[in-house]
C-alpha cells in the first residue's frame, strides 16, 4: 500500500538557508561593483565601457530578483539594498556619464539636467517602494529608472558605433540635454507603464497572439543583428512613450464616450 501523502509534491518549498540565502544580496552588491567600476571609467574618459558597465548592472538587476524568488529569500533588507544599489547603478551613474559626454558644455544648465535625471530616479524609486508595500500591480507608476538609463547606455553605444556628421554631432549635447529632462519628467509622472517583470502577463499575451509574437521577435532579432546599440536605443525609446501614448488615447476614447448635455 502506498502511503505517500498526494499533496506533499505540491507543498510549498522551505526557503533556502546558509550560503545560498545570501546569493541574491551578493548578486546586488556586484551590480553596485558595477555601477562604481562604471563612474570610474566615466572618469577616466571610457564613456562606451561605462554604458556597458549600465547594461551589465540592468542584467544583475533581473538575476538577483529571480534569484531570491526561486531560492525564496526575499526578504525586506534584500529590497532595500537592490533599490539603493539602482540609486548608483540607474542614476549616479547614468547622469554623470551624460554629463561628462555631452552636458559638460552647457556648463551649469548641463549640471541640472543631469542632476534632473538622477533626481528623478530617485523620487521614482521611494514611490515604488512605497506602492510595492500597499499593493502589487501589472503596471508601473512612471517609466522604471532601468529604462530611463538604458535609454542613456544604449545612445552611448550607437553614437559611438557609427560616424555621424559634423553637423549632427553639433545637435547632439542639446537632444541629449531635452532627453534627460524628458526622462526625469516620465519618470516622475504618475503616467502607467506595463510591467515587463509580470510573467503570467506575458505568457497569457504569448498565448493570445503566438504568430504575432514571433514574427514580432524574429523581425527584432533580425535588426539587433544590423544594428544593436540603434534598435535598443528605439525598443527602450518606444516603450518610454508607450505610457503617455496609452494615456492619451484612453483620454480620447473617454471623451469621445462621454455623452454630450
Amino acid at each position: 500500500m502506498n502511503n505517500r501523502n498526494p499533496r506533499r509534491g505540491r507543498e510549498r518549498q522551505p526557503a533556502a538557508s546558509g550560503w545560498v540565502a545570501h546569493l541574491p544580496n551578493l548578486v546586488t552588491m556586484t551590480s553596485l561593483c558595477s555601477g562604481f567600476a562604471g563612474i570610474l571609467m566615466v572618469m577616466d574618459g571610457r564613456f562606451e565601457h561605462a554604458a556597458l558597465a549600465i547594461l551589465l548592472c540592468f542584467l544583475l538587476d533581473g538575476i538577483d530578483g529571480n534569484l531570491a524568488r526561486l531560492t525564496r529569500s526575499t526578504s525586506p533588507l534584500g529590497a532595500q539594498l537592490d533599490s539603493l544599489v539602482d540609486v548608483v547603478a540607474f542614476g549616479v551613474l547614468p547622469s554623470i556619464l551624460i554629463f561628462k559626454w555631452q552636458l559638460h558644455d552647457f556648463g551649469r544648465v548641463g549640471a541640472l539636467g543631469a542632476f534632473a535625471l538622477v533626481a528623478g530616479g530617485v523620487y521614482r524609486l521611494a514611490r515604488f517602494n512605497v506602492q510595492s508595500a500597499v499593493s502589487k500591480s501589472v503596471h508601473f507608476t512612471g517609466l522604471p529608472i532601468p529604462a530611463a538609463a538604458l535609454a542613456l547606455a544604449t545612445l552611448c553605444l550607437f553614437w559611438h558605433s557609427i560616424e555621424m556628421g559634423q553637423q549632427i554631432t553639433q545637435l547632439l549635447p542639446g537632444f541629449c540635454l531635452a532627453l534627460c529632462l524628458l526622462l526625469a519628467l516620465l519618470m516622475v509622472s504618475r503616467v502607467p507603464y506595463l510591467s515587463l517583470k509580470n510573467p503570467a502577463l506575458i505568457r497569457a499575451q504569448l498565448r493570445a497572439h503566438p504568430a504575432r509574437w514571433t514574427m514580432a521577435v524574429a523581425g527584432v532579432a533580425y535588426l539587433l543583428g544590423m544594428r544593436p546599440w540603434l534598435v535598443s536605443f528605439a525598443l527602450i525609446m518606444a516603450y518610454g512613450m508607450s505610457g503617455p501614448t496609452a494615456a492619451l488615447l484612453a483620454s480620447v476614447r473617454s471623451m469621445e464616450e462621454r455623452p454630450s448635455v
